[in-house]
């Protein structure tokens, strides 16, 4: 009787051990795969960085102009930085620290509108940045972009820069 226990004992200790490896390895390849469709449904872009080591009126213009390219339509633009919380955030931030900003109130009165989501003037701020810092005409957005425009633009982005920050 005593050998029928130790057998037992073994069968259920094997068996046990076969189901935890079983999750194991099923849950290491579904994992992937909750990754991949997640990574479907989400654009995926990062763009440049905004400089803030160097605080200047210039950085400023051109990562607000930059940044407003996801959101309007136009025959040339140059450059990308996502539009997200976080780069909105750093501008106010070098803003802030600076008292030399000629422009100062209009880039704040810019900044609290992206903040609350508003985008509604984003042609006429896209072109007046761009006249700030001396683009050229043809880059000049003609008309504000369409929640499918920005995602395809975004989309492209992604693909030119090999990206993989998310944005929503």
């Amino acid at each position: 009787m005593n050998r029928w226990k130790k057998f037992s004992m073994i069968v259920v200790s094997v068996v046990v051990f076969g189901i935890f490896i079983g999750y194991m390895v099923g849950m290491f390849f579904n994992s992937g795969s909750d990754n991949k469709q997640a990574q479907e449904k989400i654009v995926v872009a990062k763009g440049e960085e905004i400089d803030d080591l160097v605080n200047s009126e210039g950085v400023i213009i051109d990562s607000m102009h930059k940044m407003l390219h996801q959101k309007v339509i136009a025959d040339k633009k140059i450059g990308f930085i996502v539009m997200s919380p976080e780069n909105i955030k750093k501008l106010r931030h070098l803003l802030d620290q600076s008292d030399k900003i000629l422009e100062k109130e209009k880039y704040v009165e810019i900044l609290n509108r992206w903040e609350k989501g508003d985008f509604s003037q984003a042609v006429e701020e896209h072109n007046y940045m761009l006249e700030q810092a001396g683009g050229e005409s043809t880059g000049k957005a003609k008309r504000f972009a369409t929640p499918k425009e920005e995602k395809a633009y975004l989309k492209e982005q992604s693909k030119k820069e090999g990206s993989s920050a998310k944005i929503e």
